[in-house]
Formats: structure tokens, C-alpha cells, sequence
């Protein structure tokens, strides 16, 4: 008489270990997927928080010329006076400040580690000097590869 075996077949352990393998992949995918939404959605903050504070800095300066937002020089070099919040300038995944100022007129190319910002004087053109009359503000989504685009409220 045999006695009955009291270990996994080969069978049953083989089985184990790919049922386990299935679940670890659908937890990693799910998870890479949440992370990049989390992601995306700091990168929104961060551009309406940047966006905010342009709408301020409209408000609070006035010069003969009229009101006017930040010249793109003044982007570049005091973004972070002008926005006054600096974690919002940093985009996810970035140590450092992540707004850039662009030269382009039409829609300017845009990675996920950088927000981009676009005045306009009253003619449309890259606004240089005050009164710069309306501004956008681009960012990229890591999770659809999707540009977006931040509208100033006045739009002269």
C-alpha cells in the first residue's frame, strides 16, 4: 500500500506561481497608471496655481501703458517673485524650476517636465514690453500625451 503524498505536484506549484505572476503584473500596470495620474493632476495645479498668480500680478500692475502681464523676459529670469509659489513652478519628477518662456507665436512644443508661457502684446506677437496684454500657459499630460492649454482671463 502507498502512502499518500503530502507535497504540490509540480503541477500545482507551477500554476501557483503563474497565477501569482498574472496578479503582480495587473498590480504594477495599475499602479504606473495611477501614478501617472497623480501626476497629470499636479501638473494641472501647478500650471492654475501659476495661472492664479499671473491674474494678480495683472491686477496689481499698472503702468501708463495700462495693465499688463509679465514680459517674457521676466519669466524667465524672476519667475519665481513674479509667482511667489515656488513648488507650483516645479514640474513632477523636476528639482528645479520648470516654466519656460517661449519666442513662439503658434503652439510651441511641450514635454511633461516643463510648463510653457506665451504673451502676447495687442497685436498678437510675443509681448517684449508693457503692456503685454494676454498670456497662455501650456503643459503636457503623461497619462493620454495630450497638450493643454491655461487661457489668461483678459484677452484684449
Amino acid at each position: 500500500m502507498h502512502g499518500q503524498s503530502r507535497g504540490f505536484s509540480l503541477i500545482e506549484i507551477i500554476t501557483i506561481v503563474t497565477v501569482i505572476g498574472i496578479l503582480a503584473a495587473i498590480v504594477v500596470v495599475s499602479a504606473t497608471g495611477i501614478a501617472r495620474i497623480s501626476r497629470d493632476n499636479q501638473r494641472q495645479l501647478n500650471v492654475d496655481t501659476i495661472a492664479e498668480r499671473l491674474e494678480l500680478y495683472y491686477k496689481l500692475h499698472t503702468s501708463t501703458a495700462g495693465r499688463s502681464y509679465p514680459v517674457k523676459q521676466d519669466m524667465q529670469t524672476k519667475a519665481q517673485e513674479i509667482v511667489s509659489d515656488n513648488e507650483a513652478l516645479i514640474a513632477p519628477g523636476r528639482i528645479s524650476n520648470s516654466l519656460v518662456a517661449t519666442d513662439t507665436t503658434g503652439e510651441p512644443m511641450v514635454s511633461i517636465s516643463e510648463y510653457v508661457y506665451q504673451v502676447f502684446n495687442a497685436d498678437d506677437n510675443i509681448c517684449t514690453s508693457v503692456p503685454c496684454v494676454r498670456f497662455v500657459l501650456y503643459y503636457r499630460t503623461e497619462s493620454d500625451n495630450t497638450v493643454h492649454r491655461v487661457e489668461s482671463l483678459h484677452q484684449q
